[in-house]
């Protein structure tokens, strides 16, 4: 291989484990409690259309050597490139509070002040995303990935799992899918495996690192990788879960009522878990909030540029990023509760950009330059309308509960 791994590995495996954020974790427990193992299945299935999306998403930035935004400012106007920002950035900033709560959660889980948590992260993640340089970022964000790796695998060793259970539960295909609760938490759970801020970090971050096109075995790969390992954490989250017995899955007290009966070691690792979730997916949600606008706005932005040349930058990092935090601080247990139902409208979200991704791929003959195959792209566009149909049907039958 002419081109080191090491060097162009980050931004597809980042942004896979950032997937399993604190939303995605109260998703996956709620999912354990209320019906097992099963909904493992729909996690196991989740790991192709996550793996194509991601990479037909990165393949167009390579390719590019633009973000996402970009492209589709470049290509068909500021108007579509903010129609397909705007929303991820709104919906972000309720991410913002919901990764801040999350942290708040690991803080109490340890005894802890969650007002000095989220202090903490906030001011942890300025300091990150202040850096001069795109590896001071990455490398914090890789350690804090393998972290949340390891903690969840043990975690779910530790709540001693049926694997008969799991077997003709969980890996089957015959699951309750006329029971509207499952499905809800289906498309949920859908809606965690591909959300529209995950689609602009791998594409700003391969543009930043200058990803080049003749690297795309090191990107396929690393993103196959990345999503099969990302759905193996939420079936772990799903299996420690459907052990507790949590009356609401969905509260802050629930969850630290159903932890705190399991011992205080068993403790401390779901608090390095939401710890490690939250901040790993504020840093990854802020950067590719303020990529997407930045972006569509027309404002150009490098690491490398200097303090004068990221004012705009930082402009909109600041105005998602205190104000978030202070809704935190003002409303963390609230806020947990919205957080299924967010999973849920990111089906909606995704509409626009992955609408324009396809159409990205088409308009620069990705395909007809052998970067992509026509598999793959028709892969692309089934899964897209798979997962929209299947989140339409559930939302006209369950509606957005809040």
């Amino acid at each position: 291989m002419k081109y080191p791994f090491f060097k162009s590995f980050g931004p597809a495996w980042i942004v896979m484990i950032a997937d399993v954020d604190v939303a995605s974790i109260v998703t996956g427990i709620q999912s354990g409690v209320s019906f097992g193992y099963h909904l493992i299945f729909i996690e196991i299935i989740l790991t192709v259309p996550l793996a194509v999306i991601q990479y037909v998403s990165g393949t167009v930035a390579i390719h590019t050597g633009k973000g996402i935004a970009e492209n589709i400012r470049t290509g068909w106007g500021k108007q579509y490139a903010y129609a397909s920002a705007l929303p991820m950035a709104v919906t972000d900033f309720l991410s913002y509070a919901a990764e801040y709560s999350g942290i708040a959660i690991g803080f109490e889980l340890l005894g802890m002040s969650p007002v000095l948590g989220i202090l903490l992260a906030f001011i942890f993640h300025n300091m990150v995303i202040l850096s001069r340089r795109f590896e001071r970022v990455e490398f914090p964000l890789i350690l804090i990935s393998f972290v949340l790796v390891a903690t969840f695998a043990v975690i779910a060793f530790a709540s001693r799992p049926d694997p008969s259970l799991i077997v003709s539960h969980g890996l089957t295909p015959i699951q309750p899918y006329g029971n509207h609760s499952y499905l809800y938490l289906a498309v949920a759970n859908i809606g965690a495996v591909v959300m529209p801020w995950m689609i602009f970090y791998q594409a700003g971050a391969n543009v930043e690192k200058s990803v080049r096109s003749d690297h795309s075995r090191v990107h396929r790969l690393e993103t196959i990788i990345g999503a099969l390992v990302s759905e193996l954490i939420m079936c772990a989250i799903i299996v420690a879960a459907a052990g507790l017995s949590i009356r609401d899955g969905s509260s802050v007290e629930g969850i630290l009522a159903a932890f705190g009966t399991l011992g205080s070691g068993y403790q401390v690792l779901m608090a390095i878990g939401f710890i490690s979730a939250g901040f790993l997916a504020l840093v990854v949600i802020s950067l590719s909030s303020a990529w997407g606008v930045c972006e569509a706005a027309g404002i150009k932005f490098r690491f490398s540029s200097r303090i004068s040349e990221r004012k705009g930058f930082y402009l909109i990092f600041l105005l998602e990023s205190f104000p978030a935090m202070l809704l935190s601080l003002y409303s963390s247990s609230d806020l947990i509760t919205l957080l299924i139902s967010l999973m849920v409208i990111y089906v909606v979200v995704d509409i626009p950009v992955l609408t324009m991704v396809g159409l990205i791929a088409r308009r620069n003959r990705i395909v007809e330059k052998g970067l992509l195959s026509r598999t793959t792209i028709s892969l692309y566009w089934i899964f897209f309308m798979a997962i929209e149909l299947t989140g339409f049907y559930s939302i006209s039958v369950n509606g957005i509960q809040l």
